[in-house]
């Protein structure tokens, strides 16, 4: 059976000052403003102005769900499309003891 050694900080001793290689970068209030409206506005749009405009050309008594199925679906990728995006992307987290 294996035992692990508590880290120096558990054991009372200082934690020593590790340099941060590549930070994290965190973003300021308004560029989290800025994700969410770029998430948020683009949906509200297709639903609440889009989605009764392309229902009321259809001849269903569905058009209304079918119209927002359509078009959320297209919002969903939008979103997709803005997390792939590398500015918005997270930076991956390096664990020193892997590398």
């Amino acid at each position: 059976m294996t035992s692990l050694t508590p880290p120096a900080s558990a054991q009372g001793g200082a934690e020593p000052d590790i340099p941060a290689e590549n930070p994290i970068p965190q973003l300021t209030l308004p560029g989290v403003i800025r994700v969410w409206a770029a998430a948020a506005v683009p949906m509200a749009g297709l639903a609440w102005v889009l989605a009764p405009l392309l229902a009321s050309g259809w001849d269903s008594p569905l058009a209304l769900a079918q119209s927002l199925i359509v078009l959320l679906t297209a919002g969903m990728v939008w979103q997709f499309v803005l997390v792939k995006r590398p500015s918005f992307a997270a930076a991956p987290i390096r664990v020193p003891a892997l590398d």
